[in-house]
């Protein structure tokens, strides 16, 4: 007798416009939680990621405390590409707005996602040498 496989998953707390409300209702304190707003914007695109049908992590790029892209993962939309976890997908567009600088300096970026990245994600941060992670 063989024994079937299967996977259980709790339910969610929240529905997607439940936490969007609370992401809403938060009011940064930047002056006590300096990366309030960059860390706001990646869980507001985590929730547009899920919303989407993906995976729900979001993430920021920032330049000088500037934010100067945001994005989601998708690694199952628009259709399946497991590579394109937002930081992939952040770092992609990174690498080709930098494509003519033969010495980008990537250590002057920080990347701010709503996850803790993956090994393979991991591996291409340290790898591009981003400054902040």
């Amino acid at each position: 007798m063989t024994e079937e496989a299967s996977l259980e998953f709790a339910e969610a707390e929240f529905t997607y416009d439940e936490l969007a409300d609370q992401l809403a209702g938060y009011t940064p304190d930047t002056d006590v939680y300096p990366h309030d707003v960059p860390s706001m914007i990646s869980i507001a695109e985590g929730i547009r990621a899920g919303r989407m049908g993906n995976v729900a992590v979001g993430g920021c790029l920032l330049k000088d405390d500037e934010v100067i892209d945001r994005d989601i993962s998708k690694a199952i939309a628009p259709y399946h590409r497991t590579d394109l976890h937002v930081e992939m997908v952040l770092l992609n567009t990174l690498e080709d707005r930098l494509c003519d600088d033969p010495t980008p300096r990537m250590r002057d970026y920080t990347l701010f996602t709503s996850q803790e990245p993956c090994p393979m994600c991991l591996a291409r941060i340290c790898f591009n040498q981003v400054g902040k992670t």
